[in-house]
């Protein structure tokens, strides 16, 4: 499975992005909100699928809640935890070195 960014653009500005999964009826039914909350006309609207690199995260974040792409069943993610106390040191540390992710649990 790919990781994908879809960008709704009117006039090369991008007016929305939706992250996940997008089916052809889902794209059709966001360029006819796009053109309903922008004023635009339908042909207008430009379509760009990005694909993502995976190493970017595991987890990611869809219409129906977060999940794992190394997770073969995709299951939903309800909560996070934080094994780190907030304000410690080593807390401080880990968001001045960019590592807080590693402190995170997704249940």
């Amino acid at each position: 499975m790919k990781r994908v960014k879809v960008l709704f653009k009117i006039k090369n500005e991008v007016v929305v992005e939706e992250s996940g999964d997008l089916t052809l009826t889902d794209i059709e039914k966001f360029k006819w909100v796009v053109v309903e909350e922008c004023e635009a006309n339908y042909d207008d609207i430009d379509v760009e699928i990005i694909e993502l690199p995976l190493e970017l995260g595991d987890i990611d974040v869809g219409s129906t809640g977060m999940y794992n792409y190394k997770d073969s069943y995709f299951n939903i993610k309800v909560g996070v935890k934080f094994t780190l106390i907030e304000g410690s040191n080593e807390h401080l540390e880990a968001i001045s070195n960019g590592t807080i992710e590693d402190y995170l649990i997704f249940v």
